[in-house]
């Protein structure tokens, strides 16, 4: 059986309610484009709920034990820090940096399984999996 790549001009997403985001877009079926990651930080001392916006540049491809996959360490330079909820609500400061790790396999054609760990000041997420569906499977 042949090794399962995305669809070309894909958009697959997984959310895990209160924790993190993810939003992997393919331009091509062996690249993963510019793309999204948003964490869910705990709580400041007044209460406030914020969120850490971020990117992934993007990946190749690459077929390895049967699967297309990807991983990918890196920093990302200038995070935006959101206060959603509280305190403060509607105000986005900038951090120096994030250090992100994310990687994926292509499981079918509208599923990329992952890992994804980001460490920064105040808002970080350990390594968590992740099962990002597409809606936009040709068909």
């Amino acid at each position: 059986m042949a090794a399962v790549k995305p669809p070309a001009h894909g958009e697959f997403f997984h959310a895990s309610h209160s924790h993190f985001s993810i939003t992997l877009f393919t331009p091509t079926a062996t690249t993963i484009g510019a793309s999204n990651i948003l964490i869910v930080c705990p709580r400041d001392a007044n209460g406030s709920i914020s969120e850490l916006h971020l990117g992934l540049s993007g990946a190749k491809l690459k077929l390895a034990g049967g699967h297309y996959r990807f991983a990918r360490a890196y920093t990302w330079k200038h995070p935006s820090h959101v206060i959603i909820i509280g305190t403060g609500a509607g105000t986005t400061t900038t951090l120096p940096s994030a250090r992100v790790k994310v990687s994926g396999t292509v499981a079918s054609i509208g599923l990329i399984n992952g890992t994804v760990s980001v460490t920064a000041p105040g808002c970080s997420l350990p390594a968590s999996p992740y099962h990002a569906t597409t809606s936009t499977v040709p068909g």
